[in-house]
């Protein structure tokens, strides 16, 4: 009968090893990807309860009772098209208001970005939402990094008072995946309410960019990795490797475009890692190429 080599203990031990440390890196892997996944829905539900509380701007005399609430909601942020939507419900208080919470009196409501510039609530009715759509002033090449400025503007007054009416503007956000902040507005026009909106894409956004742009690198790291090993170090070539690099070819733009709010071309994301993985795979599959057609000749 053979008898056991004196090394069979020290390889059964270096696999329990391995397989110890390969239990401990599961653990922490699995303790990592829950960290990450609690620590973006904590990141988006903090965004949408900050932005929802709302900051109040008023004309008048504060604490008046008879003025004109108007609750002020981001809707939509599009940076592509340079726009923020922003719905607006008016609410009449005091002598303004009837019973019913229609108007007492008409009232001409004068909001930048609504077509016409002013809406009209007659009378004896109930006022419907109005929509506003606000220019941004920003600039997407510095995705996802990206910062944005609106200016809304909201004036409330009545025919029939010949005059301008308190208004009591709350300004808030629905947003989870931009964090939106009001203040007063330096610029002061007439008596209206004027109120900068300040825009930037949450943290978790941010972070998912962030990520995608990690995918992206490392994929370029492993292709590059690879063909040095085969091209370099005269490691065997297989025909499966092409087949590999022209998919990855096509995968950074699928990754690319699954960046959050899928921004066109030509951002800081494209020039810092999409373009450089892209072309660093390219040449990888060009020069395995080369070292192919090359072995494959030099075997004849």
């Amino acid at each position: 009968m053979p008898t056991p080599t004196s090394d069979t203990p020290t390889d059964e031990s270096k696999v329990a090893k391995r397989r110890h440390r390969g239990k401990i890196v599961l653990v922490l892997w699995i303790a990592l990807v829950f960290l990450v996944v609690g620590g973006t829905l904590a990141g988006r539900a903090s965004t949408f309860t900050s932005d929802s509380r709302g900051s109040t701007y008023t004309s008048g005399k504060p604490g008046n009772p008879d003025r004109i609430d108007i609750q002020a909601r981001v809707m939509d942020v599009d940076p592509t098209s340079d726009s923020m939507t922003v719905r607006l419900i008016t609410t009449p208080r005091g002598r303004y208001a009837l019973p019913s919470g229609a108007m007492a009196i008409p009232v001409n409501l004068t909001v930048d970005g609504v077509p016409g510039g002013s809406d009209t609530f007659d009378a004896g009715k109930l006022p419907v939402p109005v929509q506003s759509t606000l220019g941004l002033a920003g600039d997407l090449s510095q995705y996802p990094f990206d910062r944005y400025t609106s200016l809304l503007v909201v004036e409330a007054s009545s025919p029939a008072l010949r005059g301008l009416l308190p208004v009591h503007l709350t300004v808030s956000a629905g947003q989870r995946d931009w964090k939106i902040s009001s203040s007063n507005a330096s610029a002061v026009l007439g008596n209206a309410i004027t109120v900068d909106l300040a825009t930037r894409r949450g943290g978790s956004t941010i972070g998912f960019a962030l990520f995608e742009m990690a995918i992206m690198l490392i994929l370029a790291g492993i292709a590059l990795a690879i063909t040095f090993v085969t091209v370099v170090a005269g490691a065997q070539l297989e025909f499966s490797y092409f087949t590999w690099l022209g998919a990855l070819i096509f995968a950074l733009p699928a990754v690319r475009n699954a960046l959050p709010g899928s921004p066109g071309i030509g951002t800081l994301v494209d020039c810092l890692v999409f373009f450089p993985a892209l072309a660093t795979v390219t040449v990888c599959m060009l020069a395995a190429a080369i070292t192919f057609v090359r072995r494959s000749h030099a075997k004849r």
